[in-house]
C-alpha cells in the first residue's frame, strides 16, 4: 500500500532552494493564476517493509528504503519512539532519534527493530478479555507501524513549479498483507469483493479458524455499503481475522480510514456484530466534543443492529434484545452528555437504545421520509458537531418535538424503552422478508447417496466419483413480510441445483438441493453465503477376501452355490470387479460396491452336469467340489478268519478271543470304491476310538481289495477294537499259570541209592495260555527247574531225573502235588547214616538249599542212623516231554 503526503510547493524561477519543516502542507501556485500554472510532482518515496523476528516475540523488524528525488538535496526523519536502529546506508544520526540523509545515494536505508505490542488499560470499544489492542507472537503479528517522522528537507529546482510529497509504501518481506496503517505478518488467505464503489479485503490467517464463512462477512460489508447512506464511502475496506491464541482487550478495533480487525470466532449472523459495528466506524468521520463524544459508539452500535436486521442476519427479537441492553439498572443515572456520569459501555449500550428511538421517532414523523442516517450524514463532514448543532439537525429533519425528544434522553438519565414488533412495523414497515439458511441438521448434516452408500454425515470432505451429494436445507423467513425465496447449489460457480418458494414472515422450510458428481477432481461448491470444498476422487479397490461352497461334495450331479465375501479395507467407497470361474473358465462377471470398511458376499449358482472334480474360483481364489466323489466301505464279515499269533500260539478263528500281552491280531478288512471316481482310502483299525494302525491306497470306481491290519497288545486290560463296520471288545491278560495235576516216580521205590525219574503231569484249564516254571523240590530243596507254556485245554508231561544218594524216605514235590519214595539201607552202613543223618538233620533244619546236586533222606528213611556225615551229590538231570 501507499500514500503521499504534501510537503511544500516549490516556486521557481530562477535556482530557488526551500527549506520545509513541515509535513500536509498543501501544494500552492504564486505569480500567476493557480488555473494556468503548470506544476508537477517530485515524491520523496519511503517505504517500510516489515518481517517478522521468530526468536524476538513482540518485536518486529522494519527496513525503511527512502528514494530521493533529483531536487532533494536535504533530507532529516527520525525513527518512532519505539524502535531501536540497528542498521543504516545513506543516512547519519544526528540528534536522538533523528537521522540525516547523507546525500551520497539516491536511494537509502534505516533498518531498526521495532516493538509491535500494544495493550489497553481499561474497557474499551468491544470489550474482549485480555489487554492487546496489536500483538506479534513471533510466528505471526498483527500490527500498526507507526510511521517515520518526516523533520526536514531541502529541494532545488529550476525549470517549473513543483509540488514536493512523500509518497509512503509499506510491504511485508515473507507472507503477510497490509492496509493503509494495519498489517498482518504471516501464512494467511485473502478474500476480496468489489460492490458500491468500495473493495473489501478480508485477511484469514491460517492461526485463525474463522466462525463466519468468508464469502458471509464479505456479503454483509457489501449490503452495509449501499444499505448505510451517510457518505465517506473509502475505496478500499481492509479487515483481518484476529487469531485467538491472543487475549485481545476487544472483540474488533478500526484504525485509520478504513482498516480493521475482528476476532476470528465472532460470528456474523447477530445483532451484535462486531464485523458490521467496525464496518459502521470505517464510515465515520464524526468530529465531536466531549457532549457528542457519545455519537462515535452509539451510531456504530445502532445501525450495526439495524444493518444485520435488514440484511437477514438476525430476526426482530435479536435486535430488540441487543437494544434492551441500554435499559439496564447500571446505565440508570448515565447522562450521555455528560461522560463523566458514564459506566462501562454506557455510550454503546444506552447510546445505541437512544439513537434506535431517536430513528423510530423521526420515521414517524416524517411518515418514514426520513431516517437518523439523514442526521448522521449530515454531521458525517469533520465538522465539529456540538449539541446545539445536533438538537438542530434533528428538528431539521424531523420537527421540534423529535428535537425535545432527543434533548431529554441526552441531557438527563431519561432512559427510552424498547419497542414491540408491532411498534416497529408501524414506524419502518413490515420488516422485509429476509431468509436464512441452515442445514437441517446439526448432527448429520448431509446426505450422501449413490452405489456405495446411503448415509448422513457431517463430512463431505471427499466423495468418491458417481455418487451424489443431497444438501437438505432449512429455509426460514425471519423478516415480517411474506417473500420469495430462491436458493441455489452452485459447483465451481456454475448452478447445479435450486430451489425456490414463498414464506411468510417467521416461516420456515426445508428443501433438498443434490448434485451427482461424475468425475473426479477438486471442486468449490457453495449455498448462499456458505462455501467448501469438497475432493471427489476414484473409488478405492476391494478385494475378494475368501470364497466357498454350499456344498464341497454331490453324490449325484446338480446345483451349488459359489459365494464370495468382499472387504472394503479403506475408509473411502470402494468397487470390486467379481469374476467367477469354473476350471479356469469364465462363467459370470459382476461389480461389487461398497461403503468405507464394508463387506459384502456375492453368490452364483453353478450346474455340475457330470460325475468329476470342479475347480470354481473367485478372483483367483479357488475351492473344489466333487461330483459323485469316491466313497469307501470297509467291511469285516463273519467270516473273515481272524489271526492270532504270539509266542504261544497261532490259530485264526472268526472272533477275536481273549489275548494275553505280547500277542496280535491281523483282522483282514475288505474295502470297497462305491463312488464314480478314483480316490484314495485310508482303513483304520483304532483302539478305544484312537487310531493303531491304518493301511491307505488307491481304488478307481467300482474297485476292491483287501488290506490286513495288525495289532500288538503289550498290556493287560479291556480293549475295544474298530475296523470298518466291526466293533468287538477283547480282554488282554497275562498268561495263565500251569497247574500240575499228577505227579508219577520211576522206579516207584528202591532197594538201593540211585536214580527216580519224576514225572509231572502238567494242564492249563483258563481260556488264554498258560506260561510258568515247573519246580521239582527234593526233601525242600529245589532239584530242578523246567519253563512250560500251554495252550488253552493244552496238557503237558515234564520229566527229571533225580538222584536219592543214601538209604532213606525221600519226599518228592511238584509244585503242590507230592510223592514218596524209599531207599532200602544196606547192613555194613547203618551205624554210620544213622550219625550221619542226625548230623544232616540238624544242619538241614537251618535253611533250604537250592543247590541241584544236594540230597538226604528223612528221619524216617534210616532207623539206627543218628550222623551221617553229608556231602554233595551232583545230580545230572534228563528232562524229557512228552505232550497229550
Amino acid at each position: 500500500m501507499h500514500s503521499r503526503q504534501v510537503i511544500a510547493a516549490a516556486i521557481l524561477a530562477a535556482v530557488v532552494i526551500g527549506t520545509f519543516a513541515g509535513v500536509g502542507v498543501a501544494g500552492a501556485v504564486a505569480g500567476e493564476d493557480a488555473a494556468m500554472a503548470t506544476t508537477t510532482w517530485e515524491n520523496v518515496t519511503i517505504t517500510q517493509e516489515y518481517r517478522l523476528q521468530p526468536d524476538e516475540p513482540g518485536q518486529i523488524e522494519v527496513t525503511a528504503t527512502v528514494s530521493f528525488p533529483d531536487i532533494a538535496t536535504e533530507f532529516e526523519m527520525a525513527v518512532p519512539w519505539q524502535g531501536t536502529v540497528t542498521d543504516t546506508d545513506g543516512f547519519e544520526s544526528t540528534v536522538g532519534r533523528r537521522y540525516e540523509w547523507t546525500g551520497e545515494m539516491d536511494e537509502a536505508t534505516i533498518t531498526y527493530d521495532l516493538d509491535a505490542n500494544e495493550t489497553a488499560q481499561g474497557t474499551g470499544p468491544e470489550p474482549g478479555s485480555g489487554r492487546f489492542l496489536y500483538a506479534d507472537t513471533g510466528a505471526w503479528a498483527l500490527v500498526r507501524p507507526p510511521d517515520l517522522e518526516f523533520i526536514s528537507g531541502r529541494f532545488d529546482a529550476t525549470d517549473n513549479d513543483v509540488d514536493v510529497g512523500i509518497d509512503r509504501r509499506r510491504t511485508v518481506a515473507g507472507e503477510g498483507a497490509v492496509g493503509d496503517l494495519l498489517a498482518f505478518l504471516g501464512p494467511h488467505e485473502t478474500y476480496t469483493r468489489t460492490a458500491h464503489g468500495q473493495t473489501f479485503e478480508l485477511v484469514v490467517p491460517e492461526a485463525a479458524s474463522l466462525t463466519a464463512e468468508p464469502d458471509a462477512v464479505l456479503a454483509a460489508f457489501a449490503n452495509a455499503s449501499d444499505a448505510l447512506r451517510v457518505g465517506d464511502r473509502d475505496d478500499r475496506v481492509f479487515t483481518v481475522a484476529a487469531p485467538t491464541s491472543v487475549d485481545w482487550a476487544v472483540l474488533g478495533l478500526q484504525t485509520w480510514d478504513s482498516d480493521m480487525w475482528v476476532e476470528a470466532t465472532e460470528p456474523i449472523e447477530t445483532a451484535d456484530n462486531t464485523w458490521l459495528h467496525e464496518y459502521v466506524h470505517s464510515r465515520q468521520q464524526l468530529n465531536t466534543t466531549n457532549e457528542t463524544q457519545w455519537l462515535i459508539e452509539a451510531t456504530a452500535t445502532y445501525h450495526a443492529a439495524e444493518l444485520a436486521l435488514d440484511g437477514g442476519l438476525t430476526d426482530f427479537d435479536g435486535f430488540e434484545e441487543r437494544l434492551a441492553r441500554g435499559t439496564i439498572d447500571r446505565y440508570r443515572d448515565v447522562v450521555l452528555a455528560e461522560q463523566a456520569t458514564w459506566t462501562d459501555l454506557a455510550e454503546y449500550d444506552k447510546g445505541g437504545l437512544v439513537i434506535g428511538e431517536l430513528d423510530r421517532q423521526i420515521r414517524l414523523a416524517t411518515n418514514r421520509s426520513q431516517t437518523f442516517e439523514t442526521v448522521f450524514g449530515d454531521l458525517n463532514d469533520d465538522t465539529t458537531i456540538e449539541h446545539e448543532q445536533l438538537l438542530e439537525r434533528l428538528e431539521s429533519v424531523a420537527n421540534g418535538t423529535v428535537a425535545s425528544t432527543g434533548d431529554r434522553y441526552l441531557t438527563s438519565d431519561a432512559t427510552p424503552s424498547t419497542w414491540t414488533r408491532a411498534q416497529h412495523e408501524a414506524a419502518f414497515g413490515s420488516t422485509p422478508a429476509a431468509f436464512t439458511y441452515e442445514l437441517a441438521s446439526a448432527s448429520a448434516s448431509y446426505r450422501i447417496e449413490g452405489p456405495y452408500r446411503n448415509v448422513s454425515t457431517d463430512d463431505i470432505d471427499r466423495l468418491a466419483a458417481g455418487e451424489t451429494l443431497v444438501v437438505p436445507v432449512t429455509v426460514t423467513n425471519i423478516g415480517g413480510s411474506a417473500g420469495t425465496y430462491d436458493i441455489a447449489l452452485s459447483v465451481e460457480e456454475t448452478v447445479v441445483a435450486r430451489a425456490t418458494g414463498t414464506l411468510d414472515g417467521n416461516e420456515s422450510t426445508t428443501i433438498s438441493l443434490p448434485h451427482t458428481f461424475e468425475q473426479p477432481g477438486t471442486y468449490s461448491v457453495n449455498i448462499g453465503a456458505s462455501r467448501t470444498t469438497i475432493q471427489v476422487s476414484d473409488p478405492g479397490s476391494a478385494v475378494v477376501e475368501s470364497i466357498a461352497v454350499d456344498r464341497a461334495t454331490l453324490d449325484a450331479p446338480g446345483t451349488v452355490t459359489l459365494s464370495a465375501t468382499v472387504r472394503n479395507r479403506q475408509d473411502f467407497p470402494a468397487t470390486a470387479s467379481v469374476s467367477f470361474t469354473q476350471n479356469g473358465a469364465t462363467i459370470g462377471d459382476g461389480s461389487v460396491s461398497l461403503a468405507p470398511n464394508e463387506s459384502r458376499t456375492v453368490t452364483r449358482s453353478v450346474t455340475l452336469s457330470e460325475a468329476g472334480r470342479y475347480e470354481l474360483g473367485v478372483n483367483g481364489r479357488t475351492t473344489t467340489v466333487v461330483v459323485d466323489p469316491p466313497r469307501f466301505t470297509y467291511a469285516v464279515d463273519e467270516t473273515t478268519e481272524i489271526t492270532v499269533d504270539g509266542e504261544y500260539r497261532t490259530l485264526s478263528t472268526t472272533e477275536v478271543p481273549p489275548l494275553v500281552v505280547g500277542e496280535a491280531v491281523r483282522i483282514p478288512v475288505a474295502v470297497t470304491n462305491d463312488g464314480g471316481l478314483t480316490g484314495e482310502y485310508t482303513a483304520n483299525l483304532s483302539i478305544d476310538g484312537d487310531v493303531a494302525t491304518r493301511s491307505q491306497g488307491e481304488l478307481a470306481a467300482g474297485e476292491s481289495t483287501t488290506v490286513t491290519l495288525e495289532h500288538r497288545f503289550r498290556q493287560p486290560g479291556s480293549y475295544r477294537i474298530s475296523v470298518g463296520d466291526m466293533q468287538t471288545v477283547v480282554q488282554v491278560r497275562d498268561p495263565a499259570t500251569p497247574v500240575v495235576r499228577r505227579l508219577d516216580l520211576d522206579p516207584p521205590a528202591r532197594s538201593e541209592p540211585g536214580n527216580v525219574t519224576v514225572t509231572a503231569t502238567v494242564g492249563n484249564g483258563a481260556p488264554v495260555p498258560a506260561a510258568g516254571e515247573i519246580r521239582f523240590i527234593r526233601d525242600g530243596t529245589t532239584v530242578g527247574v523246567e519253563s512250560v507254556s500251554l495252550a488253552v485245554n493244552e496238557t503237558l508231561t515234564v520229566s527229571k531225573t533225580v538222584a536219592l544218594p543214601r538209604p532213606g524216605q525221600y519226599r518228592i514235590r511238584v509244585d503242590n502235588v507230592t510223592a514218596s519214595v524209599e531207599v532200602e539201607p544196606t547192613a555194613d552202613a547203618a551205624s554210620d547214616t544213622v550219625e550221619d543223618r542226625d548230623s544232616s538233620t540238624a544242619t538241614a533244619a537251618s535253611e533250604v538249599s537250592t543247590a541241584t546236586d544236594a540230597a538226604e533222606p528223612t528221619a524216617a528213611a534210616g532207623p539206627g542212623f543218628t550222623a551221617v556225615t553229608a556231602f554233595l551229590v551232583v545230580v545230572v538231570a534228563v528232562f524229557g516231554f512228552t505232550r497229550r
